[in-house]
């Protein structure tokens, strides 16, 4: 058993680095809701007057979202 060390530590090792590697994957919700919000975004930018600044606030929100779930995704 003494001389089989030396492929438990490099088999050891290598989990160790292939798991720290593995990401996780990227739920499709997150997907689908970063298309909805650039779909709101298009929709606020083409939209009417600004009434009172709500569409210009909405929008600024909803980059923020955006950029969140980029984020939360790993795009960013």
């Amino acid at each position: 058993m003494k001389k089989l060390w030396w492929l438990v530590v490099p088999g050891v090792f290598l989990a160790g680095f292939a798991v720290g590697q593995a990401q996780p994957e990227v739920s499709p919700n997150l997907r689908y809701a970063l298309v909805a919000l650039k779909q709101a975004k298009g929709h606020l930018e083409v939209a009417g007057p600004d009434k009172g600044g709500y569409r210009a606030k909405a929008l600024k929100m909803t980059n923020s979202a955006i950029a969140e779930v980029e984020r939360g995704i790993g795009i960013h």
